[in-house]
């Protein structure tokens, strides 16, 4: 289970809420051109064997760095200690969006009698995430558009996992969400989670508050996103992107390109929820590991391969030049306080 947060909270307008943002705008952004190269990827097709035909799905999920953290032998590894058989295994993906990891599970889980729920309190993408799991033949999922909040009123049970990617910091009491969702886990149970984490968004944040003064008392989101688009198609691209990232790539990403040359929505998507998000915070390492305690849960492991080498004393590309002497002391710090200062030194790991 991984965690990262920033304490930084966006004050909500009170006519533009979260709801009616992914209502409006289904998050993660799903385009037209998107549907085309799943329904190709996934197309039924008639399969002939000994002169019997039948319609199959090519239900063969690629794989997507995001998918790491939750391939199942790497939570065997992690949550079960190798025992699990993933049979009739129970899974709650609380917060699904537009349902790439009810595609992922769905499809890893396929032959084992699962029984998953997905929820999402946007009916909007809970709908394409419907569409994408129909594409790939894939049963055994429960729909559900409602509330984390509102779960001890479901009666659902309790769960083998919990995935929860990008939603806890977004709610108006996180901590408060992964209360429930820790109460809703089996007694051998384990989550995965992802939260913002506050160092690397320190410029996201500095965008956020400018875009709050272009936009105060504007409700309608196409003037929104008009307005963020030309405000950052004002700025210097590099300056801008040196500002959002701490250590931008080689290559301009999609995102800063897209500012040069032009809206498209899969951009406004993604934009309107980076930048003029309407609650929105993150965490420290302490903070993370604070959050987590609190719900009565334990720190396993970051699973992402980047946080994993960055969030450590060991990592030779900002620890590898350093005094050895030095080197004991920081090694002396408990786990969490090396990868405080790992995070510090860093500051690229954009969420936990």
């Amino acid at each position: 289970m991984s965690v990262s947060i920033i304490s930084f909270s966006v004050k909500p307008s009170p006519k533009v809420g979260v709801q009616d943002q992914y209502t409006d705008l289904p998050y993660p952004p799903f385009t037209r051109q998107d549907e085309i190269q799943e329904k190709v990827a996934y197309l039924e097709h008639t399969l002939c064997f000994n002169g019997k035909c039948e319609m199959i799905s090519n239900n063969n999920i690629k794989n997507h760095p995001y998918s790491i953290s939750l391939e199942l032998d790497l939570l065997n590894a992690l949550l079960y200690k190798e025992k699990h058989s993933f049979e009739n295994f129970t899974v709650l993906i609380a917060g699904g969006g537009t349902g790439f990891t009810a595609c992922f599970l769905g499809s890893r889980l396929k032959d084992k009698n699962p029984q998953i729920v997905y929820l999402d309190f946007s009916a909007a993408s809970m709908k394409v995430a419907q569409k994408r799991v129909n594409m790939r033949g894939l049963t055994g999922i429960k729909w559900l558009n409602d509330r984390i909040e509102n779960i001890p009123n479901l009666g659902l049970g309790k769960f083998d996992l919990i995935q929860c990617s990008g939603v806890l910091h977004h709610l108006p009491d996180p901590q408060l969400g992964l209360n429930i969702l820790s109460r809703s886990l089996a007694d051998e149970g384990g989550m995965a989670i992802m939260v913002y984490a506050k160092t690397a968004r320190t410029g996201i944040y500095q965008i956020q508050q400018l875009l709050r003064y272009v936009n105060e008392g504007i409700v309608d989101k196409e003037t929104e996103i008009q307005n963020m688009w030309t405000m950052l198609n004002s700025f210097n691209i590099t300056h801008l992107e040196r500002r959002m990232k701490f250590k931008p790539k080689k290559n301009r990403s999609y995102f800063f390109r897209v500012i040069q040359i032009g809206r498209v929505r899969d951009w406004d998507v993604e934009a309107y929820d980076r930048l003029c998000h309407k609650q929105d915070r993150a965490y420290t390492v302490p903070e993370l590991f604070n959050f987590i305690e609190k719900a009565g849960l334990e720190f396993v492991a970051m699973t992402a391969p980047k946080a994993i080498s960055i969030l450590t004393i060991d990592d030779p590309v900002n620890f590898g030049t350093l005094d050895e002497a030095l080197r004991n002391t920081l090694k002396s710090l408990s786990p969490e306080e090396q990868m405080t200062v790992a995070d510090i030194v860093d500051g690229t790991v954009p969420m936990h």
